[in-house]
């Protein structure tokens, strides 16, 4: 599991992030499973499930004209308007509004969430709309990576 200091940047968190996109454009679908925390996540994810959601463009059933998807490279994805927009990597941070800093409780007794990030994929050479939603939080203290989704936005 990938875990980074509570006193990561955005860009540190990006950068993890498109570590495991990088699994992903390699087809790693075990490895980028295990990069993730699994402890709070309400979805039952597993490396097939995620295949299957980026193999058919955010549905867990193949398509009807049978196109699969796979992730390729950010650096080379087209942008062919209008069919696609720009690549979005946001990173939205969950602060205290005084203090600026993680929702971190000590004592465990409340969920330690840091933020999310938006991640949109690229998909057979073109930016796409499929974005991997991946929540980070706090676990003992240090930031940990939680998948949330991966859908058409």
């Amino acid at each position: 599991m990938k875990t980074l200091p509570l006193e990561a940047s955005d860009q540190e968190i990006l950068d993890a992030v498109r570590e495991w996109v990088g699994l992903l454009i390699e087809e790693r679908y075990t490895d980028a499973y295990e990069f993730l925390s699994h402890e709070k996540s309400a979805r039952g994810w597993t490396p097939e499930m995620i295949a299957a959601l980026i193999q058919n463009y955010g549905s867990p059933e193949p398509r009807s004209r049978g196109e699969v998807f796979k992730v390729t490279s950010l650096d080379q994805a087209k942008v062919d308007p209008p069919r696609s927009m720009p690549l979005r990597q946001e990173v939205q941070r969950d602060r205290d509004a005084d203090s600026y800093s993680f929702r971190w409780d000590p004592e465990g007794e409340d969920d330690d969430v840091g933020g999310d990030v938006h991640f949109d994929l690229p998909l057979n050479g073109y930016a796409s709309d499929l974005t991997a939603i991946l929540d980070f939080c706090v676990v003992k203290n240090r930031i940990v990576f939680e998948l949330r989704d991966i859908r058409v936005m």
